[in-house]
């Protein structure tokens, strides 16, 4: 099976909290059509890492809300405190 063209993939930061989509690399949108998109996740994972966000998700989403895909972002000394206190 042939990858469809139409599909509207798109790559995005959303804020876990707000909900609100990454825009102009500084301000966030509600709006999906505003926001910044990236060509792959790793472009979107190492903006990440650049402006320092945390309580982020990169969002891949194909147009229909079933199908989309969720990378969580997170400061990786919250994941070691996490698991040491268990």
């Amino acid at each position: 099976m042939q990858p469809d063209e139409n599909t509207d993939k798109r790559i995005l930061i959303q804020d876990c909290s707000t909900k609100k989509f990454l825009r102009d690399g500084k301000n966030w949108t509600d709006s999906v059509d505003e926001a910044d998109r990236f060509n792959h996740s790793g472009e979107a994972v190492l903006k990440c890492l650049k402006l320092k966000l945390n309580g982020v998700q990169v969002l891949i989403t194909f147009g229909q809300r079933g199908y989309d895909l969720v990378l969580p972002i997170q400061d990786s000394r919250e994941s070691h405190s996490a698991d040491s206190a268990g």
